[in-house]
């Protein structure tokens, strides 16, 4: 599975955003988003990172598990 890209993400790929903290060192935070069926979606939070290849594997690394 490869992460898609996204338009609306500060990093360029969807389901993880850079969190710019002051005073700390910068986190990627990384989500799923699963569609229920009431249509409702419900966002799963998957963690933070410091590097977004590891973001990246992460995020993979949890929707393989889910499904």
């Amino acid at each position: 599975m490869i992460n898609s890209k996204s338009n609306r993400s500060n990093t360029g790929f969807k389901g993880i955003t850079l969190r710019k903290r002051a005073g700390r060192n910068d986190k990627f935070q990384t989500q799923v988003c699963v569609a229920l069926r009431e249509g409702n979606p419900k966002y799963i939070h998957v963690g933070n990172f410091d590097t977004l290849e590891e973001a990246l594997i992460g995020r993979e690394q949890f929707i393989r598990n889910l499904f």
